[in-house]
């Protein structure tokens, strides 16, 4: 049963290096950590659990981040999208799709935690 104080975090990323580093960051702060290499992983993921916030990379392979935003809207938790692509048109089109916050690739620890937080807090 899930304790109503940690909060859960899905960290979506192809690459293993990226996730491992995020998950890392996150679960030594405290939060509770599972991880999906794919956007059908994610959706795999969602369908099982409920999660606090999703951290998504944009770029993976079959389903992108893009996609995954699409089809999950405003129904799935709380998106900070994860990109190496800084252009505005980009930004704005993950924010159109329901993602609260856009983090640069690789991101600095201390801006990560501080959107996770920002974002987690607005979620409640």
């Amino acid at each position: 049963m899930k304790s109503d104080n940690v909060k859960h975090i899905l960290v979506a990323d192809d690459s293993a290096v990226m996730r491992g580093f995020i998950a890392g960051e996150l679960n030594a702060h405290g939060y509770a950590t599972e991880t999906a290499s794919s956007g059908q992983e994610v959706f795999e993921k969602l369908r099982l659990k409920k999660f606090d916030l999703l951290i998504l990379d944009l770029l993976m392979p079959h389903t992108s981040g893009l996609e995954v935003l699409a089809q999950i809207g405003t129904s799935g938790p709380p998106t900070i999208v994860l990109s190496a692509d800084v252009q505005t048109a980009t930004k704005n089109e993950c924010r159109d799709l329901g993602a609260k916050a856009f983090l640069n690739k690789p991101p600095e620890k201390d801006l990560l935690l501080k959107t996770v937080v920002e974002v987690l807090g607005a979620a409640l």
